[in-house]
């Protein structure tokens, strides 16, 4: 990295002061000039665009702009761009090749397995896909009945039903769902 663009915001002040400790230029926009930072007020506006459809094609209430942005965020940063030749972002940056069969439908049904427990009982937790999660290689899912979210490996997903959209009380019902394993 030999320059690094950001608007003029104090939260800033601990990357301004490793880059300039490291040889990094620091350029700083105008305070209240966003027209100054172009490129990423457009990807920004892509990003809340992206994460706008999502929560409205999944039906999930307002609640959940965080984790469609991230999601957002997560599939922008691994799609091919023409200034990078035709490369990923995330390719670039770690080296490795972008793994599109990790990318699921935003709001769908999905299943978490449920480890340890007797051959009678419930095999897997219904639940909605929110996304990747930023610490773990995992889907990140929302558990609808214990109202948490769940980061897990063995998932499986339903990405033609939603549960936000497809339930009868606001989207919070799973009894309109068909949670039947595919």
């Amino acid at each position: 990295i030999k320059a690094v663009h950001s608007d003029n915001a104090p939260e800033y002040g601990v990357i301004w002061k490793h880059c300039e400790d490291n040889g990094i230029s620091v350029y700083k926009t105008v305070a209240g000039e966003s027209e100054q930072n172009g490129c990423a007020e457009r990807v920004i506006g892509i990003l809340t665009g992206r994460a706008r459809t999502m929560l409205l094609a999944a039906g999930a209430s307002q609640g959940f702009w965080s984790e469609s942005f991230a999601y957002a965020r997560h599939i922008h940063n691994n799609t091919a761009h023409a200034r990078i030749g035709w490369r990923t972002p995330a390719s670039v940056l770690f080296g490795e090749p972008t793994r599109v069969d990790m990318l699921r439908v935003f709001g769908c049904a999905a299943y978490l397995k449920v480890e340890g427990v007797s051959k009678m009982g419930a095999q897997a937790t219904p639940c909605v896909f929110v996304g990747m999660d930023e610490e773990k290689k995992g889907w990140k899912v929302w558990d609808m009945q214990n109202h948490k979210f769940t980061v897990g490996w063995n998932v499986s997903f339903l990405e033609t039903k939603f549960p936000w959209k497809d339930g009868k009380n606001g989207g919070g019902v799973l009894d309109d769902v068909d949670f039947s394993p595919p």
